[in-house]
């Protein structure tokens, strides 16, 4: 029985398990994260990059983020945008 059956068998119990067992269970964990943060990750497109795919002038832009139309994500001090949210709003206006 490894640790996620005993896990799963008894989550209030006390068990005692070797090292090897224990290393076995922390790289399925590290896995399991591993593949759920691959599906998560996004590309951001900086203010210049989203002016350009556009095609609209830096008033524009920050109307649009400003009005939420396009939401940025601010990341120390510069707005980035969504990959995904500039592509969908690409589809909307052609």
């Amino acid at each position: 029985m490894n640790i996620k059956e005993l896990l799963d068998s008894n989550p209030n119990g006390i068990a005692i398990v070797s090292l090897q067992d224990l290393k076995e269970f922390l790289r399925e964990i590290v896995k399991e994260v591993d593949s759920e943060n691959r599906v998560e990750k996004e590309e951001y497109y900086t203010s210049d990059q989203v002016m350009r795919r556009l095609k609209i002038a830096e008033a524009t832009l920050y109307r649009w983020t400003r009005e939420k139309y396009l939401p940025a994500v601010k990341i120390g001090h510069r707005n980035l945008y969504r990959q995904s949210d500039v592509e969908a709003l690409l589809k909307l206006r052609s």
